[in-house]
């Protein structure tokens, strides 16, 4: 649990994206851990493990994730981040689960292991928030997009008692693309591919 490494799988279902955009390279693969695993760079200086003061606030949805333009899948992209730093800060899948595909394999590599350590009567606090940097359009079509973000991963604080009292990994940048869909009514994410 400590470094939360699990595979995924497609199990089927009605909640399922239909088409998605594949990466633009043969340098992309899908993350298959609940953390990155490929950093582009290490973040200084090193922080501290004492976890922050408060836990953040839960984002909310852009309202640009209704509209079906390149721009609203932007915002989509950047929001998953940002609900993904959120599951790490507080052990809360919900806001990121709703965003994502049931077969997103990243998006499950990523939710099940939080949710494991919440199963178990665990806590998962911040020590260091994720932060998205940057984003981009790379490519977008009336029901795709790939959208290029860099964000930094934060740190997280694990707790199960009796079993587990650890803290993650030091931060660092990662760069990624992520593959969504519109699906009737707003974007959501198929598939996140980490750069090499």
């Amino acid at each position: 649990m400590g470094c939360l490494l699990v595979s995924g799988c497609n199990s089927g279902g009605p909640d399922q994206a239909s088409t998605s955009l594949p990466p633009d390279s043969s340098s992309s693969t899908p993350a298959s851990a609940a953390g990155p695993t490929t950093p582009s760079s290490p973040v200084s200086p090193a922080p501290s493990a004492t976890p922050t003061q408060s836990p953040p606030a839960k984002p909310a949805v852009p309202a640009a994730n209704k509209h079906d333009t390149p721009a609203g899948a932007q915002a989509t992209a950047v929001y998953w981040i940002e609900a993904l730093g959120y599951a790490f800060a507080t052990g809360d899948t919900k806001p990121m689960r709703a965003i994502s595909f049931s077969n997103c394999k990243t998006c499950v590599n990523f939710a099940d292991p939080i949710d494991e350590i919440v199963r178990q009567g665990g806590s998962i606090t911040a020590v260091h928030p994720f932060r998205p940097e940057a984003s981009s359009i790379v490519r977008a079509s009336e029901a795709n997009a790939s959208i290029a973000v860099r964000y930094l991963t934060g740190q997280s604080h694990v707790h199960i008692p009796r079993k587990v009292d650890r803290t993650g990994h030091t931060p660092v940048e990662v760069r990624a693309k992520v593959a969504l869909t519109w699906a009737s009514r707003g974007w959501k994410v198929n598939e996140l591919y980490l750069e090499n």
